[in-house]
């Protein structure tokens, strides 16, 4: 008997204590699709509520669904145990508490396929506590790199399409073979992987088209609260910054790289307990200094025409207030003071 055949998409659901919410998530991944062409991982990490007897009943009415258990480890080490287990030529990795558009994933896929595409970014929509519907942060960006006109833009403006590996497909192969992996145990793990993802291929289609729903303000989440976890986003700036030096990129890109990573520094920033801020802003400029990407102005300078989403217009500033001047700390911490929202 032959074997069955690999699914076109695997989806990954890492779901830890989610029993409020994972039913509307998986019944989004039950929703008119061939059970052939897909999988859903539901990896319960450790819950300690009704969330694995939730997922065992979609798993006996859904022959593509497969429960997969563990001991709690953490959102990167679920999404790791997603990619080593999964058969699905491309990945898309779920949260357990928003709403995803499979239909769309499976459209995608194939196109990328098509195309030998390593990876494929798209878009999404924010629910706000549950009541207002808005676009996802980056739909100007890839609406802009979806236009066939856009082409040469690509290479460096992929970098400012945001971390979220959610409304992204990527090829199995691709992230195996480069050892693209989320850090167990450190936050922003999505930032670590999907940039890992962009710097190892030019290879990577941009659609407008909607993949998931994203539940913004939901209870409990890290996007949500004052977290002194926030200074973990500053352990991801140096391997990220020598992985970056290994893939020899250009001046345009490594601009475009440090735009998108110190937006997301900014963006914790902003939420950090004051408190915290002079302690971010030393180890900020400690990271820097080990951080040994060559910039020039002039690099800078050609891109600021295309760099207009005011998150980005931010931390443009702050690169070129890191790369082409001698900050001290004293200096950095009003410059933060003054870019701080």
């Amino acid at each position: 008997m032959a074997a069955a055949a690999a699914p076109l998409v695997s989806f990954v659901v890492a779901a830890y204590n989610a029993e409020r919410t994972l039913q509307r998530t998986l019944g989004s991944l039950a929703t008119d699709v061939d059970p052939q062409r897909c999988e859903v991982l539901v990896i319960d990490d450790g819950s300690t509520d009704g969330t694995a007897r939730i997922a065992e009943g979609f798993c006996r009415l859904n022959p593509q669904f497969r429960l997969l258990r563990q001991e709690n480890r953490g959102l990167g080490a679920v999404r790791n145990r997603g990619v080593e287990e999964a058969r699905g030529d491309y990945l898309a990795f779920c949260d357990a508490d928003d709403v995803f558009l499979p239909v769309n994933h499976l459209a995608f896929a194939e196109r990328l396929q098509a195309q030998q595409a390593d990876l494929g970014i798209g878009l999404a929509f924010c629910l706000t506590d549950n009541a207002s519907v808005c676009d996802f942060w980056d739909h100007a960006v890839v609406r802009l790199l979806a236009r066939p006109e856009a082409a040469p833009l690509r290479p460096a403006l992929k970098f400012l399409t945001q971390p979220s590996a959610c409304n992204k497909l990527f090829r199995r192969e691709h992230v195996l073979a480069h050892g693209i992996r989320f850090t167990p145990g450190r936050l922003f793990e999505d930032v670590e992987f999907t940039t890992g993802a962009l710097l190892h291929t030019g290879r990577v289609a941009f659609e407008a088209l909607h993949l998931f729903i994203y539940d913004v303000r939901r209870p409990g989440s890290i996007t949500g609260s004052r977290s002194p976890r926030r200074m973990e986003i500053l352990d991801n700036l140096v391997p990220l910054i020598a992985r970056a030096n290994r893939c020899a990129l250009d001046g345009a890109q490594s601009v475009c790289l440090l735009v998108a990573l110190l937006r997301t520094v900014l963006w914790c920033l902003d939420n950090l307990p004051d408190e915290l801020v002079p302690d971010f802003g030393l180890r900020l400029l400690t990271t820097v200094a080990q951080c040994r990407l060559v910039l020039r102005p002039a690099d800078a300078e050609a891109l600021d025409p295309l760099i207009t989403d005011p998150w980005d217009r931010r931390a443009l500033g702050l690169v070129k207030a890191l790369w082409f001047s001698s900050l001290d700390a004293p200096q950095l911490l009003q410059l933060l003071a003054r870019l701080r929202g």
